[in-house]
């Protein structure tokens, strides 16, 4: 029988990670538990949709209702000529996916925005747009993960740095009840995972290569062949 963490733990990695609140819940781990122990409906996750309410449906073993659509998948943009600087986006974002600090200009780290608009009814300039984009799955970047599957890449990268922006907002004397993330070791997994593609991009070019000069040295053979008469 399975118990309720590991429930829970499999339904955060089919959960997009957004921290979009539009389930209702805090964030998707509050969601997450809320399904493991069957107080809430499968179907809430608005960025998720269909797919996602069936999957986590059959985890948690609950009904599955009426789905929702997918949404359409967006991310953050400021107009710089609008900003202000005044921070709150800074704070909104929980993903650390805004850089700026007070006074100075803000701009979204586009390959880290989760497209989960709490940033959008916090700007007191309505300087922020949401532009639609074709990416089935955000955040763009996925080096923190260590899945190959790229929803689940997407889902645990944006865990890992919702994670690590909520231990660094909260006050050093407040005591910290989440599971605290190792950057160091997240970092030099990311390095492993960047020499192993190299490895097999360098691989696929050195077969490149040799395909190419199999292939020219079998035009220069059917050259030769043809200027001396020889049999094909």
């Amino acid at each position: 029988m399975k118990s309720k963490q590991d429930i829970i733990q499999k339904i955060e990695q089919i959960l997009p990670q957004t921290q979009c609140r539009r389930c209702g819940f805090a964030d998707c781990a509050a969601y997450a538990k809320a399904l493991a122990y069957r107080t809430t409906q499968a179907n809430l996750c608005l960025v998720g949709g269909d797919s996602v309410a069936r999957q986590i449906a059959e985890i948690a073993d609950l009904p599955v209702y009426q789905t929702i659509a997918d949404e359409t998948k967006f991310i953050i943009r400021i107009d710089e000529d609008g900003c202000i600087a005044c921070t709150k986006c800074l704070t909104a974002c929980p993903v650390h996916a805004i850089s700026g600090a007070a006074k100075l200009m803000h701009t979204v780290i586009e390959n880290e925005c989760t497209g989960c608009g709490l940033c959008l009814p916090v700007c007191p300039t309505d300087c922020m747009q949401a532009i639609e984009v074709k990416d089935k799955f955000l955040p763009r970047n996925r080096f923190l993960s260590s899945h190959k599957n790229p929803q689940q890449a997407a889902a645990e990268h944006a865990r890992l740095r919702y994670q690590q922006t909520q231990i660094f907002r909260q006050p050093e004397h407040q005591h910290n009840t989440q599971t605290p993330v190792n950057m160091t070791q997240l970092l030099q997994q990311a390095a492993q995972h960047s020499k192993k593609r190299i490895a097999t991009q360098s691989d696929a070019l050195r077969q490149q290569a040799l395909q190419q000069q199999k292939e020219h040295s079998h035009q220069r053979n059917l050259r030769r062949k043809k200027q001396y008469g020889l049999a094909e």
